[in-house]
């Protein structure tokens, strides 16, 4: 425990000083750092296949590492890109990331999905002249997600593509570097009670889900239910979309995916209530299941109203 905490410490400051630097070789440091305390994550944690998740995650991340030396030395800005995109693990570099998820603990997920992220992620901020191919990757990342997600009963692989899908629509607003870095924020608020909540119940599969709040919350957010953060995420990305010219056919697929997503949670969090009510009806508890169902419809009609609101103020201004 105490070894795991150091190294966590180290692999926040690596973050910390990767952000502050003001020199490629200090960030390329700082990035370096960063991959091997998550290394040496993967090998305290007990439910990670130590050896071979090592292996596959060094290997990934030192070819990323030659790409982006022979970006800085060859002055190639595509070869500086691919090197963070394959860091992010993001389309088409995600498998990965999805094989390193399913033999791991939801403490290495939270790391990977989100700390890991933060470098890579600021770096490609400041190339520029790629938006036709981040626009490309997006789509397809999201078109990957929707149905890589598609009755998928296992939490780790639902969660990493929902995290596929949510980096895919920050890669549309990479080319804004502040708001980007913003919304990952938020992205991440939105993360840590998921895991918090997986860790404290020991959940991995979607059978497992019962009728608790906080959880039932968790999943709303992730879906991007209003009016939570979640919601707020995804509303920033279609304004700013539709102010930085993007064509009405992208933000039409964008609306779309992520209006399926949003149904894929509300199935899970239908079909967990379900279970749970009829758990309550066998213990005769009727009042609660009465209860929990207005607040379900009054939850239903406001976020109704919003996403009225939010449609009118994104194509009626």
């Amino acid at each position: 425990m105490h070894y795991s905490l150091m190294i966590q410490i180290s692999l926040m400051l690596s973050v910390v000083g990767g952000l502050s630097s003001s020199s490629i070789y200090m960030y390329w440091c700082m990035l370096e750092l960063n991959t091997l305390m998550f290394m040496a994550m993967l090998w305290l944690d007990k439910k990670t296949n130590s050896s071979l998740s090592m292996m596959k995650y060094f290997l990934i991340q030192s070819l990323g590492t030659v790409l982006m030396i022979w970006g800085l030395f060859m002055i190639s800005d595509l070869s500086l890109m691919m090197s963070m995109l394959l860091k992010l693990g993001v389309f088409p570099f995600y498998m990965w990331g999805l094989d390193l998820v399913m033999n791991s603990s939801w403490m290495i997920f939270m790391y990977l999905m989100g700390v890991q992220k933060v470098l890579p992620l600021f770096f490609l901020t400041s190339l520029s002249g790629f938006n036709s191919i981040y626009i490309l990757i997006s789509i397809m990342g999201m078109v990957v997600s929707c149905l890589g997600s598609f009755y998928k009963s296992d939490l780790s692989s639902l969660m990493f593509y929902s995290s596929l899908f949510n980096m895919s629509i920050l890669l549309l607003l990479v080319m804004k570097s502040n708001l980007v870095m913003i919304m990952f924020m938020m992205y991440l608020i939105v993360l840590i009670p998921c895991w918090l909540e997986f860790t404290s119940t020991y959940m991995i599969n979607v059978n497992m889900i019962s009728i608790n709040p906080s959880i039932l919350m968790v999943f709303l957010s992730m879906g991007g239910f209003p009016p939570s953060i979640g919601f707020f995420f995804k509303w920033l990305v279609f304004n700013n979309m539709l102010t930085m010219n993007y064509s009405l056919l992208i933000c039409v697929l964008v609306m779309v995916m992520s209006l399926y997503m949003f149904y894929l949670y509300l199935v899970i969090i239908m079909s967990s209530l379900m279970l749970g009510i009829t758990k309550m009806m066998k213990s005769n508890k009727i009042s609660m299941y009465s209860n929990l169902m207005f607040s379900m419809h009054l939850l239903c009609m406001f976020a109704l109203i919003m996403m009225m609101y939010s449609l009118k103020i994104l194509f009626w201004k």
